[in-house]
């Protein structure tokens, strides 16, 4: 059962990235104009780079963990039985790591006049009240803007809220039947929506990627300013989100919100956040940790840092922080789960918060005024 408060967090959550939407021609960052910076650096090389090593390659390897993830749910409703349902769970992690790591990417293709893909398929906490609901009334549908009664959230509700023994008894028989239904619609949703995002960055005919690397300006509305808006957007969802409410230490909260956490079903909820502080690592760094150790590098928001006067103290400020932050994310214990230890009120928590608050500066308003891009979207935070 969702409290009032873990719902208003919720709805904030939606409006965050609705608002930045609506309010594309308006900063956050009150009285304060970011100063263009001169430099000779190429920002068609840079969004190249984005392009090729990680927004494309990114949606292609979650369109195609998405179309694994359908086909085990089609086996599951078809034959629910513990083999089957653990395919099915498999499958949804390896779909939603995938995913995580397009999720900075929220723009351009991703964008609808229904919402953006982040809004439609990753809405967290479930309603799971609402998704019984639905169950219930077999509504599968979807025609309605209850989205965190779906997504990839919903599956991992469906698949992951009870013991496998339930779960397969709850999809089993004439009783299962609308429930079945449901898990297959919205799967078919998140599919569908997944599908038309990637093919337009994938399509070697139409890619959107050659228009990307072509609107090389840091205006509202160009490339640069989209990726660098989704960039520290997607960061204030890791600080605020999957760190600061279900922690209880948003301003304003007076207790931790364990089940707001993303990923609490499957309680995978801190690899999430090392997946999630990865790949904004690596859109800042432009660099790729590979298997055995290896790293692959490209030109990245450093570099472009790099070209601008006051570039090189920004640089060595952010690496300090982000130190500080990952070493504070790695001081988290990886059992018991995440929610176990907000119950426990653990004291690896509130530093990781602090961490996460601290690294705020250096990716939003020193970026901002430093590469002269503003900030088109209100977090809330009043930093």
């Amino acid at each position: 059962m969702k409290t009032p408060f873990s719902f208003s967090i919720k709805m904030c959550l939606i409006g965050l990235a609705v608002f930045g939407a609506a309010t594309l021609f308006h900063a956050c960052n009150q009285g304060q104009q970011p100063t263009q910076q001169q430099s000779g650096f190429d920002r068609s090389v840079f969004l190249t780079a984005m392009a090729t090593n990680l927004i494309v390659p990114s949606y292609q390897e979650t369109q195609t963990r998405i179309t694994t993830l359908q086909t085990s749910i089609q086996s599951f409703t078809a034959s629910p039985d513990a083999q089957t349902l653990q395919t099915a769970q498999a499958a949804w992690l390896d779909a939603y790591r995938a995913w995580l790591r397009s999720s900075p990417f929220d723009f351009g293709p991703a964008e609808s006049a229904f919402g953006t893909l982040r809004e439609n398929i990753a809405i967290f906490p479930t309603n799971t009240q609402k998704t019984e609901q639905f169950i219930a009334e077999n509504k599968t549908d979807l025609n309605n803007f209850n989205r965190d009664t779906r997504g990839l959230h919903g599956i991992e509700y469906l698949l992951f809220a009870r013991s496998a023994s339930e779960t397969v008894a709850a999809f089993s028989g004439t009783t299962g039947a609308n429930r079945r239904q449901y898990l297959l619609a919205i799967t078919n949703d998140v599919k569908t929506r997944v599908d038309a995002t990637a093919n337009r960055w994938l399509s070697p005919q139409n890619s959107y990627a050659t228009d990307f690397a072509r609107n090389n300006g840091t205006a509202i509305g160009s490339s640069t300013s989209m990726l660098f808006n989704e960039f520290v957007k997607s960061f204030e969802e890791l600080k605020n989100f999957k760190i600061g409410v279900p922690f209880g230490l948003r301003a304003g909260q007076t207790m931790p919100l364990p089940q707001n956490l993303e990923g609490v079903y499957s309680r995978r909820s801190r690899e999430f956040m090392q997946i999630h502080l990865q790949i904004i690592e690596e859109i800042w760094a432009g660099k790729i940790m590979q298997e055995g150790g290896t790293v692959r590098d490209f030109t990245g928001f450093e570099e472009y840092l790099a070209s601008v006067s006051g570039g090189t103290t920004l640089i060595a400020n952010t690496k300090t922080q982000l130190t500080a932050l990952k070493a504070a994310l790695n001081a988290v214990p990886t059992t018991p789960s995440l929610d176990m230890l907000i119950t426990m009120n653990h004291p690896t928590l509130a530093p990781l918060n602090t961490e996460a608050q601290k690294m705020t500066r250096f990716f939003k308003s020193d970026m901002s005024s430093l590469l002269g891009i503003s900030i088109t979207f209100s977090s809330g935070d009043g930093d």
